[in-house]
């Protein structure tokens, strides 16, 4: 589970204007990433825990490729499929998450005044 690239994806496609279905979808990805931005969890569980349809989930999850959030590569072992290997765009979603911070209203108080 990476924290660093959940808040990446809470902060940087809010700004990016990343709503619903594919905003869960990355979530539940950040979720199962490394650091890194690698994981591979099956439809069926992104499906059932963002409580979607299978087809809804892999329509966000090629949208979300197409508009260069992450890359997925097909994997099978002989004739069987094995869960897809994911690759977020930590890059993309460092700069974007960077866009948001910047734009953030600074507070008038530190935390080291309190």
């Amino acid at each position: 589970m990476s924290v660093k690239l959940s808040a990446y994806v809470w902060d940087g496609l809010a700004q990016a204007g990343v709503k619903g279905t594919q905003l869960l979808v990355m979530l539940r990805l950040a979720d199962f990433s490394s650091d890194e931005g690698t994981c591979y969890p099956g439809i069926e569980t992104i499906s059932r825990q963002i409580g979607a349809g299978r087809s809804t989930v892999i329509t966000a999850i090629t949208q979300l490729q197409k508009d260069g959030w992450l890359s997925r590569e097909e994997r099978r072992k002989g004739n069987r499929n094995k869960t897809n290997l994911y690759y977020l765009n930590v890059k993309k979603l460092r700069e974007a998450a960077a866009g948001f911070y910047s734009d953030s209203p600074v507070s008038e108080h530190s935390d080291s005044e309190r």
